[in-house]
């Protein structure tokens, strides 16, 4: 499965599990559709919790201007849990996230 996002310059939801799933994060493709290089943070939020530094798996990753990148990780999700990110100016990334469900 994949869910497209534009990164905000406010946090910007990538990635919710729902109620009763598990997700495995696969990977991030992060797409500079701008002519302005763009810096974006990712957050892992464990379910209840708040978005803090603790919570940082990419911090200010510059993405050049109408560059692509390609950031392939392994992320277990359990319900509740989530995928943020937030961009230096926001609205110049599209995010890509490919997913698959499984039973926990």
């Amino acid at each position: 499965m994949i869910k497209n996002e534009t990164i905000l310059n406010t946090n910007t939801e990538l990635l919710l599990v729902p109620t009763t799933k598990n997700y495995a994060c696969i990977g991030i493709l992060f797409c500079n559709f701008s002519e302005d290089d763009e810096t974006v943070t990712i957050f892992a939020v464990k379910s209840g919790e708040s978005i803090v530094d603790k919570a940082t798996i990419i911090k200010d990753f510059k993405i050049s201007a109408k560059n692509t990148l390609n950031f392939e990780f392994k992320l277990l999700l359990a319900e509740g849990d989530k995928v943020v990110a937030v961009g230096s100016n926001g609205s110049k990334v599209a995010a890509t996230l490919s997913y698959t469900a499984f039973k926990g």
